[in-house]
């Protein structure tokens, strides 16, 4: 433990739980894009429960499309599958792409935050709060390193995340490019 500099981390055993080495571990911080972990999380869930499929097309806003930071590039009016956008979020961490998932689900990305909070709640991450469903700069968006161990484990139980976090390098077409 003494030679790693993270100001904090959380080690455990996949299978049993068992914490193998820990520092700072309750500590809430500002943790950017790990957000995007619950919302592909719940994404994989929307799939696995049949509300979504990965063939289904969005038609993106232009609330997602103006996202900034990380992103796609995708574009307003244009219709998207929901495999390309869950792609497009694992691999490029795409805010815009996260946006459009959101919406598709809960109508909002609002409405979508509250789904991620009582997803939150149901895993015991009693150190996290989301704001939006990009890890975009927002006060009061925060997790720890215990609680975000304790959602990656969640998020790796599903299939569709495997499918694409495995990719190094693909493209995306856009409808009218």
């Amino acid at each position: 433990d003494s030679n790693l500099t993270a100001k904090a981390y959380f080690l455990m055993d996949y299978n049993s739980g068992e914490v193998l080495t820990q520092k700072e571990q309750e500590s809430k911080m500002p943790v950017a894009s790990i957000v995007k972990l619950m919302t592909i999380d719940l994404v994989c869930e929307e799939i696995e429960n049949n509300n979504l499929s990965l063939d289904e097309k969005v038609i993106v806003s232009q609330n997602a499309q103006g996202m900034g930071g990380s992103q796609v590039f995708i574009e307003a009016n244009g219709e998207y599958s929901v495999g390309d956008l869950l792609k497009s979020t694992i691999i490029s961490s795409a805010n815009d792409a996260s946006v459009a998932l959101a919406e598709r689900i809960s109508g909002s990305e609002e409405s979508f935050v509250i789904k991620m909070n009582e997803k939150a709640n149901e895993l015991g991450l009693t150190n996290t709060n989301y704001v939006n469903c990009t890890g975009l700069p927002a006060s009061n968006q925060f997790s720890c390193a215990r609680d975000t161990a304790i959602l990656l484990k969640d998020v790796l139980k599903h299939d569709a995340y495997h499918k694409y976090s495995t990719i190094w390098m693909d493209t995306l077409s856009h409808p009218k490019g």
